[in-house]
């Protein structure tokens, strides 16, 4: 949970800095979803792959 409240954090953050630059409201959007959508996807995607390459216990 902690995760997603910080790619919310993190994409509000940039898409106040792509307003402020572009002064485009969609551009700004579309990059706060990227952020939230991609950092917590990808993190969940590595945490996945890392869990299925370690070695079985050989009991």
């Amino acid at each position: 949970m902690r995760l997603f409240f910080s790619a919310l954090a993190a994409g509000l953050v940039l898409g106040v800095i792509v307003l402020a630059v572009t002064g485009s409201f969609v551009a700004a959007a579309a990059c706060a979803a990227y952020v939230v959508v991609v950092i917590p996807l990808a993190v969940l995607v590595g945490r996945a792959i890392r869990g299925r390459s370690t070695p079985p216990s050989s009991h």
